[in-house]
């Protein structure tokens, strides 16, 4: 009897095992795993996977931009703007040609290195699901607008330093 139960007991230990590993395989889905598990195994991180907890700061006619960090780089915030990109002829949102996006990266890139331009970090495209293509451009994140200091300085009753007037001036 001692070896049946060893075995019913050997048995469940598998049977457990086995779910646990379904249960793993489930989970490996979920994009934070995915993540994990593409650095575990030294594969390039793709660009969709290194930026995390994106939060919509904004959008326009054409683009919508996001916080999120960088993976890659101590999770950095980052700002991405997300360039839709179709033909035109889509009469339920806007978006910008191929070619237009391609020229707003390309200004991008040839103004980095600008003191006064935010820095370009990296910039992909994404295609969706359902076929939308977007040409994301990836930025340094700068926490405070113009309109920021002005609103904390006038409600504050300070004066607006001088080195910030320079700053947003030139």
């Amino acid at each position: 009897n001692k070896g049946s139960e060893d075995e019913k007991d050997e048995q469940t230990l598998f049977d457990q095992e086995e779910q646990n590993g379904a249960l793993f395989a489930d989970l490996a889905k979920s994009k934070s795993l995915r993540i994990a598990s593409s650095m575990n195994e030294n594969k390039p991180l793709s660009k969709e996977l290194r930026y995390k907890n994106p939060y919509k700061l904004g959008s326009g006619a054409f683009a919508t931009v996001y916080r999120a960090n960088d993976l890659l780089n101590n999770e950095k915030e980052v700002a991405i703007k997300k360039i839709s990109i179709g033909d035109g002829d889509n009469v339920l949102y806007l978006s910008s040609t191929k070619d237009e996006a391609e020229n707003e990266l390309k200004i991008m890139r040839s103004l980095n290195g600008h003191k006064n331009i935010v820095a370009l970090v990296d910039d992909y495209y994404e295609e969706t699901v359902y076929n939308d293509v977007y040409l994301n451009l990836v930025m340094d994140y700068i926490p405070n607008t113009l309109l920021s200091q002005c609103e904390y300085y006038g409600e504050s009753g300070e004066t607006i330093p001088h080195h910030l007037i320079q700053l947003y001036s030139f």
